[in-house]
């Protein structure tokens, strides 16, 4: 489901046309998606160090790019800490390196 409504926002005009445009609204498009795809990996349990540090620097790049992001990033760590209890840790120590 994920690929084919990513093959139909990909083909949605005003994504092709802004794609060469620099602005702080592509940015932060980009860095939500790949916080979601790191996000799910840390559920999948296929989450390492590695992707803790990009999750974590994503965040912190989203929060100085876009405020309303930090609803968004409360929440997901809210929902990390009380559903996977085994993760709240590593959502605790994401919460404060960001």
């Amino acid at each position: 489901i994920s690929l084919v409504g990513t093959l139909i926002f990909s083909l949605f005009p005003l994504m092709i046309y802004s794609n060469g445009l620099i602005s702080s609204a592509s940015l932060q498009l980009f860095l939500y998606l790949w916080f979601f795809k790191l996000y799910l990996d840390l559920f999948k349990n296929k989450s390492n160090l590695t992707n803790s540090i990009i999750l974590t620097i994503i965040c912190s790049l989203n929060l100085v790019l876009r405020g309303e992001f930090i609803i968004i990033f409360l929440f997901s760590i809210i929902y990390l800490i009380f559903v996977n209890k085994k993760k709240a840790k590593t959502g605790i120590l994401i919460f404060l390196c960001s």
